[in-house]
């Protein structure tokens, strides 16, 4: 839901966000990229969570201990390589990152959006004074 959330008109693709946090303002070309990949990542999630509740009524309750831990694996393994090979080949190598500069970036952010969000809590008065 994370991620379909932002996908809602008048909202930035967590994509996006998170390639913005790394390159700074995003060319319409990466834009657009971003903004398909986390369409994606949202599908999949979609599907990953919607496949349990079917295997467990139509098909053998071992399907579905096979699909949590292994099957569910292997398709976000996938789906980190196949994103990385269609990035490769659609963004140019200068408006493109890897996957630890996306997270070093997404960290930082959210490092520093709590530190922001725990400083103005502090600096309010509290109603008990």
């Amino acid at each position: 839901m994370v991620f379909g959330v932002t996908l809602l008109p008048g909202r930035t693709p967590m994509i996006s966000r998170i390639a913005d946090l790394v390159h700074g303002p995003l060319s319409e070309q990466v834009a657009r990229y971003t903004r398909h990949v986390t369409m994606a990542w949202t599908f999949l999630f979609a599907t990953m969570t919607a496949l349990p509740p079917i295997i467990f009524i139509f098909l053998p309750h071992h399907l579905l201990f096979l699909l949590t831990n292994t099957i569910s694996l292997m398709l976000v393994a996938s789906m980190l390589f196949a994103e990385y090979i269609v990035r490769c080949c659609t963004i140019p190598a200068g408006e493109r990152s890897g996957m630890v500069e996306g997270l070093r970036a997404y960290f930082h952010y959210s490092g520093e959006s709590a530190m922001n969000k725990q400083q103005s809590r502090n600096s309010k008065p509290s109603p008990l004074r």
